[in-house]
């Protein structure tokens, strides 16, 4: 309750258990139910756990607040007051899903979304407003289904998938399908690569070596309007 700091940071650790750093004075809690968090904050930054996540977030019912949650249940749900500066989400291990439907109106911050480790997608449902500020957003696959506007602000979006096992399967994609996106400079792009090293198959007359990858990359924009200032 209360309080003004400089930096909020969320570890979620299970269903009902992680920290939540206060400019470096750390909370551990289990066995939480949904949190609420009316601090004064310039910065936020949630971490999801080590397994695959869905991650959504919305706007809250409340006036100048938003939330966070797992629609999978892998961690439980934050409700917080918007961040001066900026807001952060990063997926942490797993394959997970970032999926943004809305943000609070009065949000006036940079967005910034890391798909981090494992196969990640991000989907852009609801259209985001933020006029001089920043939205980036990294994973293997991004989709953008609603208008950015940042004004003078940048908009990047990087897909970025390296696999390097032997059957390794690299998919980076960007979908900008039905949007409109407007920003000071806007830089899209995807890349995929594999470098795998030969699998012996043993218990066999002869040796045998084994490499059977693939590695796409592809940005597709559809029926969408893209304006760089």
């Amino acid at each position: 309750e209360g309080g003004v700091f400089a930096s909020v940071a969320y570890a979620a650790a299970g269903p009902t258990s992680g920290t939540i750093a206060f400019d470096g004075t750390t909370l551990s809690y289990a066995g939480l139910e949904p949190i609420t968090d009316n601090t004064l904050t310039d910065n936020r930054i949630f971490t999801g756990t080590g397994g695959a996540d869905q991650i959504v977030l919305r706007d809250d019912v409340a006036a100048g607040k938003m939330t966070i949650e797992s629609t999978s249940g892998t961690f439980e749900s934050i409700t917080f007051d918007n961040p001066s500066a900026s807001l952060t989400i990063n997926a942490g291990a797993g394959n997970d899903t970032i999926t943004v439907q809305s943000l609070d109106a009065a949000f006036s911050g940079d967005l910034t979304i890391n798909g981090d480790a494992g196969t990640d997608a991000v989907t852009i449902s609801g259209p985001l407003s933020l006029a001089g500020h920043d939205v980036t957003i990294a994973g293997e696959t991004i989709t953008i289904n609603a208008g950015i506007s940042t004004g003078t602000g940048t908009i990047s979006l990087t897909a970025e998938a390296i696999d390097n096992s032997v059957f390794g399967d690299a998919q980076a994609q960007i979908a900008i399908s039905g949007a409109t996106l407007s920003g000071g400079s806007i830089n899209i792009s995807a890349s995929s690569s594999v470098t795998a090293t030969k699998s012996l198959v043993l218990n066999l007359p002869v040796d045998v070596a084994l490499i059977d990858v693939a590695s796409n990359a592809l940005v597709s924009v559809t029926n969408s309007s893209i304006t760089s200032t």
